[in-house]
């Protein structure tokens, strides 16, 4: 993931997904272990904190946002455990974020 530097952005199924065949998207729940230490992570416009939990199904409506509210840092992250309806849960992992002065620009490769 790639925000701006005092930039929000969107945490996009591409960056974040849980699957189960056995529950919906709705019934898997991210618990936040730590939150970013540089920025919010939101839904919508309401701050998450460590050991609040948000859903897949809001990650794929893309309701969940990164807001960085640091200085020029590198990067950032935040940890998460995720559990289903029946109480499953996976160890504990991170999302990493990066945080750039201006996003990179891919260049056409070109035959020489």
């Amino acid at each position: 993931l790639i925000v701006l530097v005092g930039q929000t952005t969107v945490l996009q199924p591409v960056h974040l997904r849980a699957a189960d065949v056995d529950h919906a998207a709705a019934d898997l729940t991210f618990t936040v272990v730590e939150a970013p230490s540089h920025g919010l992570l939101r839904r919508d416009a309401t701050p998450l904190a460590s050991g609040d939990t948000f859903s897949q199904a809001e990650l794929d409506a893309r309701r969940i946002l990164y807001q960085h509210t640091g200085n020029a840092v590198a990067t950032d992250s935040f940890s998460f455990r995720v559990a289903d309806a029946a109480g499953a849960t996976t160890p504990v992992e991170s999302l990493h974020i990066t945080v750039a002065d201006q996003l990179p620009i891919f260049l056409p490769l070109v035959a020489q």
